[in-house]
């Protein structure tokens, strides 16, 4: 997964964070799975301190899935399965 931080995150009054687009690698290796533009946030401060994350808002921008079945039946989404190789004794 990549993202880059758009700006710094802001704690008080309120935590909020922005982050440039989101993506995650498919399995295949050739489109990405998920992708995403700007990404917003924003928390409330108390559960915080007790390290937990609540986000009261979230706003994505240009949300992509791509799942993706080839013509082999191969799933990007899943990983690739290990030949079981029959033993004929």
């Amino acid at each position: 997964m990549k993202f880059r931080l758009l700006s710094p995150i802001q704690i008080f009054p309120k935590p909020r964070f922005e982050i440039g687009g989101i993506k995650v690698a498919a399995y295949d290796g050739e489109t990405p799975l998920f992708r995403t533009g700007k990404i917003e946030a924003t928390a409330t401060l108390g559960p915080l301190f007790a390290m937990n994350l609540s986000l009261e808002t979230l706003s994505i921008d240009r949300p992509e899935v791509m799942m993706i079945v080839n013509e082999n039946e191969v799933k990007n989404w899943e990983p690739k399965r290990k030949s079981r190789r029959s033993s004929n004794s």
